[in-house]
């Protein structure tokens, strides 16, 4: 008889490492390991623990019977050690009897070669991913009824996660849950964001959460969903994991922090970008700035370069021919399980002090102490992980939570989602202009050629040819349409003609478009870095750029084919100027400026309801949480994401109240000027007269608030020209911005350098820091106490009627989803900006300030704002009811002023009197 081979680590694929083969005699089967269902890698160590296998490193299977589940062999007859090999030195020298049924071309021969393809195909579908693709995800039966049985939901077997209980101060009965709280008193708005969590993931339920800042969500949410994920998992040995989505990658650390000082300690996982330091090494960085490409091309590059183990000649994008001596020496270790192990290991480890759960620098720290690459290294822990925590972004790119894993019946938490109908509009939307498709063309042909000529294996040409013949056909079209020439636009409507299907059936746009791009990208990614083709190495990163733009307009093309009346085609003529691109759609001086001879057209695919982007996270998910300190008015942002939110949504709406009483936030409307009303549009404020009216208002309400002071403008250049009014002279009198300087010390402008750090450190002494609605200082920024006693809302913020925003107030005029036309959803847009802005004045139960909102609108006569665009935590706290209008909001200036002062004065005084304190209150009718 033959000897068999030992069994030794193998790597099928440069693309997948960690999956263990052993040699077999030709067409014969080969086994690969992969987690039994009760495995878990929270018990991987140097023995790699029991119910440890190699391929459970990397991620589920995608061949799984159910999403999201392990698999294993179906055949109990097969050994139970070929699924848990305890480690190295005791893996089977010998080759079991092989199973009947398992011939090459068998049934089962067939099934698990797909499964071990997929697995192949995992890393590279996650860089395609974050290339900002998007591909329809695997969806999954929607709940039909509140208490269905979650046996049935495909999560993975998990242990409830371990706690803490030198970190509980407090306990929370909700019905069968006990909630660990690690202060020793729960706020009442905390007591209630729990219960509304709870109820929602037991019950498979959305739920939508408004609490306003300073009131503890965080903590609240994140207890609430370890609670009820433990409680599953006790009762039915598995559960859904917990993704937390934040705004940013720099709120990532805060969540971090949080769990840390919470009872739970669950396997948390932070999912970052190679820009986000988990990329260890800067040569690959460096090189996708050089080439002007995305950082997982030049990752991918780098470690094909490692794998090879020498250079190769690459050319440049101005055809200068240069040695690629990039290479990933950290992505190599990764190859070895026993490295993975460790770092798992490590990962868990509570040594550092970190209680095992690591940020996104701490990652980075143990892949350099490891030398292996952090980046890939978290996204094999993401299958066995409790918690995720990541931007909300990554959720909403289909094909990238697909890539991650992050596509099964999850808990996801949307912290801080005011902005997510945005959001959800803006990846959804996509532009291109004429020429930029001229040059997608010429490339397109260029690689076809060179593609044929070199007799390229694997590639599709007949796929190819559809993508040239589609963009052919699209820029034909668009040149038919339009009138080339400055004061050409076109609009799609909804059902007269011409409509979006009309636009897309004469461009000929087919649902396969999008794949056929992206079979196009695979191709050259495939080419970059193969010996003996320097040619197409330069040509490749040319193409590969033009795709990338390309490849958002088909994925936009291929959701207006699935859901037309979610989508507004807009087509504009536009020009060349000595001032850039003029759009016929600014002014008409500005449309004649455009020189003769160079115009061009834009193609827009503008998304104009978000449910296309939103829906399949709504679908898929067990559970999705949306929360924000500002939705308000939260009937409108429930409808604007979609039925499949709407209609698993738990019943009544969370609008918490807040924890601080009446008298530690003053609310004053402003609506005039020393000399004359303040109605601050877009107008009045490029009038001399009306901002040196406005600067003064703001110098006499800066002088009655101590400490520091946001002061937040309509818009950037409104901001501008009103500094620029302000800073100059005024005959033997100081400008205003010098009277400014006096009076707050440190005055500056939010886009100035280390603005945010020099203003929390002259607070003390007076500090101003004029901002933007919608601006940096009003998504996130946490300043409290002396750095923010007052916040001033200049104006109501209206976007500027650009084809977006007028696209989508028309479709609200057809289409009135709940009741509202387009007028009602520009206000309501503006209004919320406002809101989050006023959010910023108060931070924690002890903090104080006021709250000065400045425009005439507020105080008109017969004005409803306030009760209809208010939240309703602030309605409650300041006295307004469903019977205030603007006249009742009114009060004179100089009673303002003294409002202000009397304030905080009483606030400076020893001690604290929040309970007499009042500001001016509006009159009763």
């Amino acid at each position: 008889m033959r000897p068999r081979k030992p069994w030794r680590p193998h790597r099928p694929s440069k693309s997948a490492p960690f999956v263990m083969r052993r040699w077999v005699p030709r067409r014969r089967r080969c086994i690969a390991w992969a987690p039994r269902a009760d495995c878990s890698t929270a018990s991987m160590g140097s023995a790699c623990g029991a119910g440890w296998s190699p391929a459970g490193a990397v991620l589920p299977s995608p061949a799984a019977p159910t999403a999201g589940a392990p698999w294993r062999s179906t055949r109990s007859a097969w050994p139970r050690s070929w699924t848990k090999p305890p480690c190295r030195s005791s893996w089977p020298t010998t080759r079991p009897a092989r199973p009947d049924g398992c011939d090459s071309g068998s049934p089962a021969w067939t099934a698990r070669s797909q499964a071990i393809q997929g697995l192949q195909r995992r890393f590279d579908a996650l860089d395609l991913a974050l290339a900002q693709t998007r591909e329809e995800p695997q969806r999954h039966p929607e709940q039909t009824g509140l208490e269905e049985d979650p046996i049935q939901e495909p999560w993975r077997p998990r242990k409830p996660c371990p706690l803490a209980s030198g970190n509980c101060r407090q306990r929370l009965q909700v019905g069968e849950v006990e909630v660990l709280f690690p202060f020793q008193s729960v706020l009442p708005p905390q007591q209630q964001v729990i219960t509304k969590v709870v109820n929602g993931a037991l019950q498979g339920r959305h739920v939508l959460i408004e609490s306003p800042t300073g009131t503890g969500k965080t903590m609240a949410l994140l207890c609430a969903a370890l609670a009820a994920q433990r409680r599953m998992a006790l009762l039915r040995g598995k559960a859904p994991r917990v993704i937390f989505g934040t705004r940013t990658h720099a709120q990532i650390k805060q969540v971090v922090n949080e769990v840390r000082r919470s009872p739970y300690r669950p396997w948390l996982q932070v999912v970052g970008g190679r820009d986000q330091n988990l990329c260890i090494q800067p040569r690959v960085l460096e090189q996708a700035r050089t080439d002007d490409a995305l950082s997982s091309q030049a990752c991918r590059l780098a470690r094909r370069g490692a794998e090879r183990g020498r250079n190769s000649n690459v050319v440049a994008a101005d055809g200068r021919v240069a040695e690629a001596d990039v290479k990933c020496d950290v992505w190599l270790p990764l190859q070895e399980l026993s490295v993975v192990a460790g770092a798992h290991q490590q990962m868990r480890s509570e040594a550092d002090g970190s209680g095992g759960m690591l940020d996104m620098e701490d990652l980075a720290a143990l892949g350099g102490r490891l030398n292996c690459c952090p980046y890939f290294l978290s996204r094999a822990a993401l299958a066995n992980a409790e918690l995720v925590i990541c931007p909300y972004n990554y959720l909403l790119g289909e094909q990238l939570a697909v890539a991650m894993g992050l596509d099964e019946r999850d808990i996801v938490i949307i912290d801080e989602g005011h902005n997510l109908e945005d959001y959800c509009c803006e990846i959804g939307s996509e532009s291109v202009t004429g020429s930029t498709l001229l040059e997608i063309l010429n490339r397109i042909e260029e690689a076809e050629i060179y593609l044929q000529e070199f007799r390229s294996e694997g590639v599709d040409f007949l796929r190819l040819s559809l993508v040239k013949t589609t963009v052919q056909a699209i820029q034909r079209l668009c040149s038919e349409v339009m009138d080339v020439g400055p004061g050409s636009t076109w609009n799609s409507t909804l059902e007269a003609r011409p409509s979006v299907m009309e636009f897309l059936e004469r461009a000929g746009v087919e649902q396969s478009f999008v794949g056929a791009v992206r079979h196009f990208q695979e191709v050259l990614q495939g080419r970059r870095g193969v010996a003996g083709s320097a040619r197409m190495e330069g040509l490749s990163m040319q193409v590969l750029k033009s795709l990338r733009e390309l490849e958002g307009l088909a994925a936009a093309l291929a959701r207006c084919i699935e859901a037309p009346r979610q989508f507004k085609i807009h087509l504009e003529a536009v020009g060349v100027s000595a001032r850039g691109t003029v759009r016929s759609s600014q002014s008409q001086r500005a449309s004649q400026e455009a020189t003769v001879g160079a115009s061009d057209f834009e193609l827009s695919i503008l998304l104009v309801r978000p449910e296309a982007v939103f829906q399949p996270l709504a679908d898929s998910a067990h559970c999705v949480i949306v929360a924000s300190g500002t939705l308000a008015p939260v009937a409108a942002f429930q409808v604007a994401l979609g039925p499949a939110f709407c209609n698993r949504l738990l019943p009544g709406v969370l609008e918490a109240p807040h924890v601080i009483s009446s008298s530690q936030l003053g609310v004053v409307f402003v609506g005039s000027g020393p000399s004359r009303s303040l109605r601050c549009t877009r107008e009045p404020m490029a009038q001399s007269e009306f901002l040196q009216d406005l600067g003064k208002l703001l110098l006499l309400l800066l002088k009655e608030i101590p400490g520091g002071v946001l002061v937040f403008m309509p818009s950037k250049k409104g901001l501008e020209d009103a500094q620029h009014e302000w800073r100059q002279s005024l005959g033997l009198q100081r400008s205003l911005w010098e009277r400014l300087r006096e009076v707050k010390g440190c005055v500056q402008m939010e886009t100035e350098s280390e603005a945010l750090r020099r203003h929390q450190d002259a607070a003390s002494e007076g500090a101003v820091l004029f901002c933007v609605y919608r601006g940096r200082a009003s998504e996130g920024l946490s300043l409290s106490d002396v750095a923010v006693r007052g916040v001033i809302c200049v104006g109501i913020p209206l976007r500027p009627l650009n084809p977006a925003v007028r696209l989508k107030r028309s479709y609200y005029d057809q289409v009135k989803p709940n009741g509202k036309n387009g007028e009602d959803w520009y206000s309501q847009d503006a209004h919320r900006a406002v809101n989050q802005a006023l959010g910023r004045a108060v931070r924690h139960r002890q903090d104080y300030g006021a709250v000065v909102l400045v425009d005439e609108r507020w105080t008109c006569a017969g004005s409803m704002r306030a009760v209809r665009y208010l939240p309703k935590w602030l309605r409650e706290l300041i006295g307004i009811n469903d019977g205030i209008r603007g006249q009742h909001l009114a009060f004179h200036l100089e009673k303002v002023l003294q409002s202000l002062r009397q304030h905080f004065a009483r606030h400076a005084g020893e001690p604290e009197d929040f309970q007499t304190s009042r500001m001016v209150r509006p009159r009763t009718i």
